[in-house]
């Protein structure tokens, strides 16, 4: 069982990583290259960064709950929650590699992060609990690499911590209703965490904008 919980954190932090690798090869191959200018304050990229949540939350939802029709669940569901965490870190970054050099370990921190919730599921505890636990070390994890382009880049950790909750809570509300109003459950399933990923990014686009493009190689 240990063993399990430890493999699937390995493998899914291992995706996090090539997936990135393999997609910036492509789209900078193809043309589309991140450019680092730090314009996040200026011209916050809206639609696309709503757009890329709603889809990564959609996708992550899915491949979670594929995982268990499958039986590749563990106790906790830490592969579960990695691959969400892996589909919103790649979201992500495909639309930051155009403002800002941020590399794969963007997916990796966001995989790590929500694994945390595999220990509140398995202990049974409090959504609540587990949504600020994933904000706070999704949070932190990312803030020690956006710290390194953007100034006041701390508010990407309180962000987190009150997006993810706010976007938790909101969502599970939204698949109850839709349950309830008889709609098929693999598909409430999915616009529920898609909702989930919509509701987050305006939180976190808000954080973003909070913080600058730096002019020195200061950390903050």
């Amino acid at each position: 069982m240990t063993f399990d919980w430890f493999l699937q954190g390995i493998i899914s932090a291992f995706i996090a990583w090539v997936v990135p690798k393999i997609l910036d090869g492509v789209l900078t191959r193809a043309g589309s290259e991140g450019n680092g200018r730090g314009e996040l304050e200026k011209d916050f990229p809206w639609v696309r960064w709503c757009i890329a949540h709603s889809i990564g939350g959609g996708v992550g939802g899915f491949l979670s709950g594929a995982l268990g029709v499958v039986g590749l669940a563990t106790p906790g569901g830490i592969g579960n929650w990695a691959i969400f965490g892996i589909a919103i870190g790649i979201s992500q970054w495909l639309v930051l590699r155009r403002h800002l050099h941020l590399g794969p370990f963007w997916a990796v921190s966001s995989a790590v992060g929500w694994s945390i919730w595999s220990t509140f599921q398995a202990a049974h505890a409090p959504g609540p609990f587990g949504w600020s636990a994933v904000g706070l070390s999704v949070g932190i994890l990312q803030w020690l690499i956006l710290r390194r382009s953007r100034n006041r880049a701390v508010w990407w950790i309180p962000a987190n911590l009150i997006g993810w909750l706010v976007a938790g809570t909101l969502g599970w509300a939204l698949g109850m209703s839709l349950l309830e109003a008889r709609v098929s459950p693999p598909v409430a399933w999915v616009l529920g965490w898609a909702f989930v990923g919509l509701a987050a990014s305006l939180v976190l686009g808000w954080g973003l904008r909070r913080t600058s493009a730096k002019s020195s190689g200061a950390a903050t």
